[in-house]
């Protein structure tokens, strides 16, 4: 994975992160760093690009085989508030 994200700038790096959190591709822009104005057309020029492609699929991978979701994450989140608030109330 390392040789082809080298090929990505830091924004198209950015983006490629961004992009598997919530798949919303003019928001995903805007988070990376690219102009609000052309958010749309440079998710549309990215999503064509053969090493944004690759970078993304190594990143999606890599996500499942660590079995980590954005639900996992705020699951967790929830239990240890509640862990402390029950422990708090004691």
């Amino acid at each position: 994975m390392a040789s082809r994200s080298a090929a990505l700038t830091p924004k198209q790096q950015r983006f490629v992160e961004e992009y598997l959190v919530d798949l919303n591709g003019a928001a995903v822009a805007e988070r990376a760093g690219y102009a609000k104005s052309r958010a749309r057309q440079t998710t549309s020029e990215l999503v064509e690009m053969p090493a944004i492609t690759a970078a993304q699929s190594a990143r999606a991978a890599q996500s499942q085989r660590a079995q980590i979701t954005a639900d996992a994450v705020l699951g967790r989140l929830l239990r240890i508030v509640r862990d402390r608030a029950e422990a708090e109330e004691a």
